[in-house]
């Protein structure tokens, strides 16, 4: 938002859309908000309602700059107790955001934005003590580690090495299909390095070590937690239900195709007296 008029919007747009979620309420209270000020041109007004448009997505870059804006504006201002404190100081002489003060505030609460909390979101640790602080103490990096990753440090350095390929680059898309996609290509690239099926038996292709599957697991946590959870269940809930609760026939027909993910599978279960389980006494309450 080159106009530093309409920077004074920046910490709503940024506080609404970095949960990568604009839900339908807030779109229609901000939207209403926006076309209700009559110190914004409607070229202006538009400018800004197209920032709330939920098939296009603010990218991570534009929503790490957004953040370097507001953390820049209120830099050394301890006067800064709210978000409508921040409107003004991005705004600067721009606009008298003074006229629409109650209604600005009143937009925060109906977003459910509460000024101090927010304002952590914002607080840069730059100036701390802790960041200007300093150490001469060292010690030796690869001694600790190997002390750290002890009897699994072959397994755990071959997954640094996998998910450090360019294939692995960082999804920054906020569209969930594309980052599913991008996670489920990843688990395949896993599969085909024979990771996912390190703790199946090797007679059915796995390779028998149920401890650096989960070196596996704690290894992937390095790099996304939601390939670790697609990992994890299929598998480890999908693959090793089969492999725990079934007979040689299932693993012989089963296990070989689950590790390499050419069956892709899921997890599902219930407790006594909860959710499907029901269903025999004929209450739905819970489906």
């Amino acid at each position: 938002m080159k106009n530093t008029k309409l920077q004074a919007f920046t910490p709503l747009f940024y506080l609404v859309w970095s949960d990568d979620l604009l839900t339908q309420k807030e779109f229609a209270t901000l939207k209403e908000f926006i076309n209700s000020l009559n110190v914004l041109s409607e070229e202006e007004k538009e400018y800004l309602l197209s920032k709330l448009d939920i098939s296009n997505p603010p990218s991570r870059n534009e929503l790490t700059q957004w953040k370097l804006d507001i953390e820049t504006s209120i830099q050394d201002k301890s006067s800064i107790k709210s978000i409508f404190d921040i409107a003004k100081a991005l705004s600067g002489n721009d606009l008298d955001l003074t006229p629409i003060e109650s209604d600005f505030k009143k937009l925060e609460n109906d977003l459910g934005i509460l000024g101090e909390e927010a304002l952590q979101n914002f607080k840069t640790k730059a100036g701390s003590f802790t960041a200007n602080s300093h150490t001469d103490a060292s010690f030796d990096i690869q001694k600790i580690t190997q002390i750290l990753d002890g009897k699994e440090a072959a397994i755990i350095k071959r997954v640094k090495s996998v998910i450090s390929r360019p294939e692995f680059a960082y999804e920054t898309s906020t569209d969930i299909n594309v980052f599913r996609q991008t996670v489920y290509k990843w688990c395949k690239i896993l599969a085909d390095e024979n990771l996912g099926n390190m703790a199946y038996p090797k007679e059915y292709g796995g390779g028998g070590n149920v401890e650096d599957y989960f070196a596996i697991m704690e290894t992937l946590s390095y790099h996304d937690l939601s390939l670790v959870i697609k990992f994890g269940v299929q598998f480890g809930l999908w693959g090793m239900s089969v492999q725990s609760l079934g007979t040689e026939k299932h693993y012989a027909k089963y296990l070989k195709d689950i590790g390499s993910l050419k069956l892709p599978g899921c997890f599902a279960m219930t407790e006594t007296h909860h959710g499907f389980e029901r269903k025999r006494f004929g209450n739905y309450s819970n489906l």
